[in-house]
């Protein structure tokens, strides 16, 4: 996320702005002065449900892959990064959105916004990171089929949603998984995770 100056502010009520930068990326922030820690989020706006057919999971994918290296921190420089100041990082892929947070005191706004900008404007994508995460999604994926509780709620969606993206399951499946590759998943990432397509929300 680049740093430049906010080309429109608008106060959406009492301690809550909206500020959208000159690239186009909206900053929502509020103030709220009785805490001592601080709360930040940066939302992707698209999910799962605008991938094509043959990419599906890929919004799943690439959550995974920005927590194995940026060109500034492997991956674990990326966990240690905020847990060694009693912080958290995390991140979920739903069907509309895709969101990477940290939670940490006050006093270290600084450490939580660069860790979080460079995770998601620096992704390193290494061929033999994706090949290795590969195996982790389709464990994962397996993992969802077994668990009763996850195969009802996704025969759901597919029985109410059909053939429309709503219905394709978030991790993928086993044969698109493993069609995904280094060039393939970095071409997706510079087409949804633009300025313009990104939300930073904090608190």
């Amino acid at each position: 996320m680049t740093t430049t100056k906010p080309t429109e502010t608008v106060e959406l009520a009492p301690g809550i702005r909206r500020t959208v930068l000159s690239t186009g990326l909206t900053v929502l922030s509020e103030t709220v002065t009785d805490r001592h820690s601080v709360s930040i989020g940066t939302w992707v706006r698209s999910g799962a449900r605008d991938e094509p057919r043959e990419r599906l999971g890929v919004s799943h994918f690439i959550e995974h892959m920005l927590f194995k290296g940026t060109e500034r921190r492997d991956a674990r420089a990326i966990a240690q990064s905020l847990e060694s100041l009693g912080g958290h990082l995390d991140a979920f892929t739903g069907r509309e959105q895709v969101c990477y947070y940290a939670r940490a005191l006050a006093e270290h706004l600084p450490q939580v916004v660069d860790v979080l900008s460079d995770l998601v404007s620096r992704p390193r994508f290494a061929p033999a990171d994706v090949v290795r995460e590969q195996s982790v999604v389709r464990e994962e994926i397996q993992a969802a089929e077994d668990n009763a509780e996850d195969k009802v709620s996704e025969t759901l969606s597919d029985l109410v949603w059909g053939d429309h993206p709503l219905g394709r399951p978030i991790l993928g499946t086993h044969e698109t998984v493993a069609a995904f590759d280094a060039g393939a998943i970095r071409d997706y990432y510079s087409n949804r995770y633009r300025p313009q397509d990104l939300v930073l929300i904090g608190a």
